[in-house]
């Protein structure tokens, strides 16, 4: 069955049905003005049985925006199957989480070093228990601040999932700026660790455009590993500059789609940073490949990146059906515009065990 999460490349026809929210269990009380946001302070880890198995306890208290500006941590990460969940504690009383967010607290109260230094004091914002899904009026108000979220947040934390396929080394070496260059002329790094970074799930979600493009400043986080995005930025840039030079290695054509693909996005979050939104024709490309759960949010994840008059008549209604989305305000688009990705055809590179075809 395929992961909800990742569902549909393109807008699907309204059959009449949304897609489930998930409901946490949580008791909610209305927020008493639309710019206030509800944040998590965690507490700590009850153990279980082992090391490995253990409790979050949390509180959940309403902030103004105003008076928790850069004070809280927005968590970036893919909700994972709907399905399996966890228990943690709210407030003194049970709630469920997905497994992915759960390995995200986890983590993050395991955490040692300098991120979690950063984070020690911080209450966090976590969409799936800071805002009601339940009630579609909150989700109109909550998802149209979304970028204001973002934008607010002393530090967004992006959880990629649990330490795989050489991600600590790679983080390690990135935050460490330990990334050398070799006496063949390629980079140090493991090409094959990148490589199953930046196909990592949490790219491919719709919502990241928003959560990674509009704030200042992103950790990566995988297992107890991180690096912040101007880490990335630098390994990118050491690669791609490599493979340029490198004519007579074999650089597989979609590894080096995908790491073009990728430094397209860190270059498009410069541009925010300096222009505070971005054309349609920006907007439609990283849409292209993007997954949702909900096609609304197809719309809706990319409101916080247009400009005022693109997204004036458009409203973030979960009660509307989709069709209204995509022929009102998107009818129009040119969609075989965002058909083409960056990148030119290249050889493979494999890290230093390749040799000339």
């Amino acid at each position: 069955m395929d992961n909800p999460e990742l569902l549909s490349q393109r807008p699907q026809p309204w059959v009449g049905q949304t897609v489930s929210s998930l409901d946490c269990g949580i008791s909610y009380q209305p927020l008493s003005q639309n710019e206030s946001i509800r944040l998590l302070k965690l507490l700590k880890l009850h153990p279980i049985s082992d090391k490995t198995n253990a409790k979050v306890e949390c509180t959940l208290s309403e902030r103004s925006m105003a008076e928790c500006q850069k004070r809280y941590v927005a968590l970036s990460y893919t909700w994972g199957n709907p399905i399996a969940r966890r228990q943690i504690i709210v407030n003194g009383k049970p709630a469920f989480i997905t497994e992915n967010l759960y390995d995200a607290l986890t983590h993050i109260l395991r955490l040692e070093g300098l991120l979690a230094g950063l984070l020690e004091e911080c209450e966090l914002w976590v969409d799936a228990l800071c805002i009601n899904q339940q009630d579609a009026a909150e989700k109109f108000v909550q998802v149209a601040n979304m970028r204001e979220v973002f934008a607010n947040a002393q530090w967004v934390v992006a959880w990629m999932g649990p330490s795989a396929d050489g991600s600590d080394e790679l983080l390690r070496d990135m935050h460490n700026n330990s990334i050398t260059t070799l006496p063949g002329g390629e980079p140090s790094l493991s090409p094959e660790a990148l490589q199953a970074f930046l196909a990592r799930d949490w790219w491919k979600r719709m919502w990241i455009l928003q959560e990674f493009i509009v704030p200042h400043f992103v950790w990566f986080m995988c297992g107890h590993s991180y690096a912040h995005s101007f880490d990335l930025f630098g390994a990118l840039s050491t690669c791609l500059s490599y493979m340029d030079r490198a004519s007579y290695y074999i650089v597989e054509t979609e590894f080096r789609n995908t790491l073009s693909w990728r430094m397209y996005l860190l270059l498009l979050k410069e541009r925010f940073s300096s222009e505070k939104q971005l054309t349609m024709m920006y907007l439609m490309e990283l849409a292209k490949d993007a997954k949702c759960m909900d096609p609304r949010d197809r719309v809706f994840a990319l409101l916080g990146l247009m400009g005022q008059e693109e997204k004036r008549h458009i409203t973030c209604d979960y009660n509307s059906s989709p069709v209204r989305y995509f022929v009102t305000p998107f009818g129009s688009w040119p969609w075989t515009l965002i058909q083409v990705k960056p990148g030119r055809s290249r050889k493979r590179w494999t890290s230093g065990r390749a040799l000339p075809s």
